[in-house]
């Protein structure tokens, strides 16, 4: 007897539109997983399994009634003939969707096109069958064609038409946009993962670009890939441009992040073999995750390049690190490299309608003076960065000089670092006291204080 092979594209299809449903009723961030669905145009009739169609119905009828689509919501809309005691079916599925998918709206983005990109594949496999067997009605073969090239044009259009609009283009559905986020207790912005930093700045503003800065061993790669790294867990496409760490390097670090696996047992190799276990599969999710690193890259213009290429996929949110890492094509003093630089950086964001956080090295003449807290003057090799960033923030922690003399901090004060927004084009200024873990990758508020 032959064995029969499954049907593995049937079977990760299948996979796709459990995780897909899994993420939208599993996830606490409801609006940009609305939003999400609304830009991909998804419709019940691109899921191949006929419960999916219809569980994916009741979400939609969740949305336009204006209810949250988690599991009694989809239950209160399951389709007639799920009702009256014959309903077990609809509720075993929605029961193994929410206990065995993955929850996570960062990969929601991801299943999407991996859905899209099978219903296109669909699409040629039934044509071509009706090609080769000579389905036609009657028809001549170039109406045939005709047909079958606006068949595909119309779900091509509908698949990719809101992808490329640009948020900057409709001024009213990004206000609508903010107002709720914000009655929602959530950041109009893209979030920064702290929360006290998002109610005075409204996290990263689309169009605008932010400096972090601050002297070695003050944390701003850690800061900003813990940043990152929630920012694309909340559903965001972030690009990490990394000038000084390898790629692998900053895997580790999020791989810490997310296993609570020591950095510095990573590093060495010092695990066990379930910590081992647990790396491995932390590299897969990162992997496959919203949160990409760029670290092949050396000049502004290769920066510009990657920037524009990720933006035209729907990145939103940008990081690099440094800025005095930074090369160009063109040779040039560093004054002069360092203006280009933070000039081009600021233009990414405009012209491609993103956010841009880029890292900055601080002057070494914040060593000479008692009180070490940095400040603008302190912006190194040119005052451009601070004429062309919408926000400057410096990261400081006194433990980092009381060490120095010999001062042994209390793990407590250890990490504390004060979050100095020294610029902020229309907010202000302001000092937010953090806890910046390095060895779990953790970020956790002290208190907000007053004006800096």
């Amino acid at each position: 007897m032959v064995a029969v092979q499954p049907n593995y594209d049937l079977y990760h299809r299948d996979l796709v539109e459990r995780q897909i449903l899994s993420a939208i009723f599993n996830t606490t961030e409801q609006s940009g997983v609305r939003v999400t669905l609304m830009k991909h145009n998804l419709e019940p009739k691109d899921f191949r399994v006929r419960i999916h169609q219809q569980i994916y119905t009741s979400i939609l009828e969740c949305y336009e009634n204006k209810m949250i689509p988690d599991v009694v919501g989809i239950l209160n809309f399951r389709p007639t003939e799920y009702r009256n005691g014959n309903s077990k079916d609809f509720d075993m599925e929605i029961f193994n969707i929410a206990t065995r998918g993955i929850a996570s709206s960062a990969l929601l983005e991801h299943h999407i096109m991996t859905l899209k990109q099978y219903c296109l594949f669909e699409f040629w496999n039934h044509k071509a069958t009706d090609i080769l067997y000579g389905n036609w009605d009657n028809r001549d073969v170039l109406q045939v064609g005709d047909n079958i090239i606006q068949s595909y044009k119309n779900l091509f259009t509908r698949f990719t038409e809101k992808l490329t609009q640009n948020l900057e283009d409709d001024y009213e559905a990004e206000i609508k946009n903010k107002v709720e986020r914000r009655a929602k207790g959530l950041s109009t912005g893209i979030t920064t993962s702290v929360d006290v930093i998002d109610d005075f700045t409204g996290g990263y503003s689309l169009g605008e670009l932010v400096i972090i800065a601050a002297r070695p061993g003050m944390g701003k790669t850690t800061y900003a890939l813990i940043s990152g790294w929630n920012a694309a867990m909340a559903g965001n496409i972030v690009v990490f441009f990394s000038l000084e760490m390898a790629k692998n390097q900053l895997k580790s670090k999020l791989i810490s992040l997310l296993t609570g696996i020591d950095y510095k047992l990573i590093k060495k190799g010092a695990i066990t073999s379930e910590q081992l276990q647990a790396v491995v599969e932390a590299n897969k999710y990162i992997d496959n995750s919203n949160f990409h690193i760029e670290d092949k890259i050396k000049t502004i213009e290769d920066i510009t390049e990657k920037a524009t290429e990720w933006a035209s996929k729907g990145a939103k949110l940008f990081f690099m690190d440094y800025i005095q890492r930074c090369g160009s094509r063109t040779k040039m003093q560093m004054r002069e490299l360092v203006t280009i630089i933070s000039r081009e950086l600021k233009s990414i964001a405009r012209d491609n309608y993103v956010a841009m956080v880029a890292l900055s090295q601080l002057s070494r003449a914040v060593e000479a003076r008692d009180n070490k807290r940095p400040r603008l003057a302190d912006l190194k090799e040119s005052s451009s960065i601070e004429e062309d960033a919408d926000i400057v923030a410096f990261l400081f922690r006194q433990a980092y000089y009381d060490e120095q003399v010999g001062n042994k901090p209390g793990f407590a004060e250890l990490f504390h670092t004060e979050f100095i927004i020294g610029k902020g084009r229309d907010i202000g200024t302001s000092v937010i006291h953090l806890f910046i873990n390095p060895i779990d990758m953790t970020i956790h508020e002290y208190n907000y204080a007053g004006k800096y």
